[in-house]
């Protein structure tokens, strides 16, 4: 009988351990599809999505980041947040000041070059709000190039120019003409008196 309840035991626990793996393996493919379902979202997002903790580390970042900036990821583990406005004091100055209010608002906003690892400086707009995770303080955002924004702001502003420039050119043409204008009629003006006189004279 002994016998027979360790083997009835053996079996409930193989049962129950076998259970608890089924059920440990649908969690993890849960998990799975919920991580692949996130992995998607932020693939999608149209621009570097990064997270920075109080030091300026980059702790976090996706693939795009890598692509966009050209930097390897074990280049970016050593990547601080003033590293990428390194020789421009005043976009670092800039960006550490917003940096700042986002930890200290909660969010902040601002645009300004970073420079990519081929030494050329692209426009953007980077976003930053405040995140605290295990009672430590992190800033996570996302980075938009805004190279097509900036080119159509100037097209827009060399079309605004171009069109004030005519419209003085045309305000001075019209000047011009009506002193043209002005300057005949006093000369007509002036004959007309002539031909008066003349015309009291002969009639004398």
């Amino acid at each position: 009988r002994s016998v027979a309840r360790i083997s009835v035991a053996l079996i409930r626990d193989a049962l129950d351990s076998e259970k608890k793996n089924r059920h440990i393996a649908e969690q993890a493919a849960i998990l799975q599809k919920e991580k692949a379902f996130a992995d998607a979202v932020i693939d999608s997002i149209p621009g570097m999505l990064y997270l920075y903790d109080a030091q300026g580390k980059l702790v976090r970042w996706y693939k795009r980041h890598e692509t966009f900036t050209g930097y390897s990821a074990e280049e970016l583990a050593k990547m601080k947040l003033m590293d990428w406005y390194e020789g421009d004091p005043a976009a670092a100055e800039h960006i550490a000041r917003e940096a700042g209010r986002a930890f200290a608002e909660g969010f902040a906003d601002a645009e300004d070059y970073l420079r990519i690892k081929d030494g050329s400086r692209i426009p953007m707009y980077f976003t930053a709000v405040r995140l605290d995770i295990d009672g430590a303080a992190y800033i996570v955002g996302i980075g938009l190039d805004i190279k097509k924004k900036k080119k159509a702001e100037r097209a827009l502003q060399e079309s605004h120019d171009s069109l004030e420039r005519k419209v003085e050119e045309r305000t001075r043409e019209l000047m011009a003409a009506n002193e043209e204008l002005r300057a005949l009629n006093e000369e007509m003006i002036a004959m007309n008196e002539d031909l008066v006189h003349t015309n009291e004279s002969l009639q004398t």
